[in-house]
Formats: structure tokens, sequence, C-alpha cells
């Protein structure tokens, strides 16, 4: 998976398709949708892509696979994951017709779709696809690049989800040194460390779990900003972990800012701010709160609701900051 860079967007999508569409369009459309991604602005780096769709479709564009993967890793981030499927499916059939399902090529797209399937909370589905594809691509990539990390990053999620707790660490270990390099992109050192704070609290190690959050919240502010989507899932976890620590005040803050930034930047309609309003209610309740955590649940159950009848649904922890580019 890619990080995120910031830039600014400006003039909106029809000035933007203008300024990009000189000497080789499709390229420039490639490169705005994944800077605009990189800054967390998904749906419009999802228009641009659609854009990037159509144009190589027109012209029987090589590049067609990639920009589909492209617009899917959007879809993913918008919570349109039946879209999402649709469109790594295609790609993948593409790359295979070309260059086989053993290339390189094959294998970035398949660690996307397998991430995808993690994401959904379906880990038997897409870790055959991430160790396959992380043995075909550690033959031919360094070690710091984006498709190993992220593979690896989400295989560890299935094995925290499988108890397999050494194997998990032992795939995050080996991101952080590919990642451990002065030119790794921002974000993607944040979303690992993490990520090994999820595997901290599944150990019940809660003070490392809340401090290796709480670095990651760090990172990614002075990286990207101080409302980067980057964030929310940290923020989420990191609130739940203060729950486990019996810190109320702190863990109702940290939900708060997460379905702030959340709202701004994602919307309201996505799954991931229903999830984290699951969570919030979850904890006014334990606290004895039921009345705020009825209302929490309804607009929780709303929000799930809408999306499942489009897509089914599912969260786990950060992904967005790794994307096959």
């Amino acid at each position: 998976m890619r990080h995120r860079v910031a830039v600014v967007w400006v003039a909106g999508l029809a000035a933007a398709v203008a300024a990009y569409a000189q000497e080789d369009p499709l390229k420039r459309l490639i490169e705005g949708a994944y800077a605009l991604g990189q800054a967390g602005n998904h749906a419009q780096a999802a228009d641009l892509y659609r854009e990037a769709v159509r144009t190589a479709e027109a012209s029987g564009d090589s590049r067609l696979p990639k920009a589909l993967s492209g617009l899917a890793d959007e879809n993913d981030e918008l919570g349109h994951y039946a879209e999402a499927e649709r469109q790594y499916r295609r790609a993948l059939s593409l790359v295979e017709a070309g260059d086989g399902r053993e290339s390189p090529a094959y294998a970035a797209i398949a660690v996307n779709l397998g991430a995808h399937f993690v994401d959904l909370g379906q880990g038997a589905k897409g870790e055959g696809m991430l160790r396959e594809s992380i043995g075909v691509l550690a033959a031919v990539l360094p070690r710091g690049d984006l498709h190993l990390t992220m593979a690896r990053n989400c295989l560890a999620l299935v094995a925290i989800g499988n108890r397999r707790y050494d194997e998990a660490e032992r795939l995050m270990e080996q991101a952080l040194e590919g990642l451990r390099q002065p030119e790794s992109p921002p974000g993607l050192v944040a979303v690992t460390v993490s990520n090994l704070g999820a595997l901290r609290r599944f150990q019940g190690r809660y003070d490392e779990a809340a401090h290796l959050f709480a670095e990651s919240i760090a990172s990614t502010e002075s990286q990207l900003g101080n409302d980067h989507p980057l964030l929310v899932r940290s923020l989420n976890n990191l609130a739940l972990t203060e729950v486990l620590l019996g810190h109320r005040e702190a863990a109702e803050a940290g939900f708060q800012r997460a379905l702030a930034v959340a709202e701004k930047r994602l919307g309201v309609e996505n799954p991931l701010y229903g999830k984290i309003l699951l969570n919030y209610a979850a904890t006014e309740r334990k606290f004895g709160n039921k009345k705020a955590a009825k209302a929490l649940e309804v607009r929780a159950k709303a929000v799930l609701a809408d999306n499942a009848r489009a897509n089914g649904a599912g969260m786990t922890v950060d992904r967005a900051a790794f994307r096959g580019r």
C-alpha cells in the first residue's frame, strides 16, 4: 500500500483534469490521483482514477491495471468494498493475461486484494494471497518496498487474529527493518508502529500498547498534519487501550477526536466512522452511561447497515499508508 504525502487541492476536478491533460494525459491523471490519495483526499483521488481508467480504456493503454488498482485502493478507503474488489479482480485478470500469475506485477496487485480481505475480517481468504505475493516479491524487490511492507503488516494482522503472536512480531520487525532508512516515505513507520501497538494490546501489554499508539499518532501529525485520515485508526486504538487501562476521560477524548477526523476527511457514511461509534458506545456502557451508549449505538447501526447493504463490512488496523504504486 502506499503512503500519503500532503498536496493542495485548489481548483476542483474539472480544472485538475485539464491541468493534467498535457503530454501523456494518463500519466498526469495517475500521478495526480496518487498525490491526492497520499494527502488523504480519497474521494477526489477516486475521481481522477476513474478518469484515468476511462482514458486507458479508450486508448487501449497497458497501464489500465495500474489505474484500476489505484481506483480500487481509494474505494477501499471510502468503504466501497464491493466496487474495490471488482476493480482489483479486473486488474488481476488483465495482468494475468499479459504477464502471468507469477509476475511481480500480478503479485503487487494481489497484495492489495489480500489486504482488502484482511480489512474485511476475511483473514483466511487474504492470507494465502499475501504469502504467495511475498514469495514472488521478496525475490525481486528491496526489503523496504511498499508492497512487501504492506503484505507483511497485513499478514501480521492475520497472525494476531489467530493468536500467532511470535509470527506477527517477526513480520512487523521485518517491515520496520525495511523502513529504517532516511528515504522512507512519511506515514509508513507510524502505521507499522501502530500495528505493533495492536499486537501488544492483544498480548495484554497495555502500557506498551498505549505508548506505541501515541508514538504513531505523534509521528503522523508531524509528517502529515493533525487531521490526516491515517490518524483515525490509531486514535481509535489508543482510545480502546485507555479503556482497558481504566482511563475514561482519555478514552472518550480519543474517540471524539477519531470521530471528528473521520467525519471531516472520510464522511459520516464511511463504515470506519460507524465502527468507532460502536467502540465509543461500548465504552460509555462500560462506564455506566447507558443513555449515551444507546444513542451512539443507534447512530453506529444506521451507518453500518447502510454500508452493509452495498458491501458487507469489516475493519482492522491501519493499512492506509501502504498502497501499491
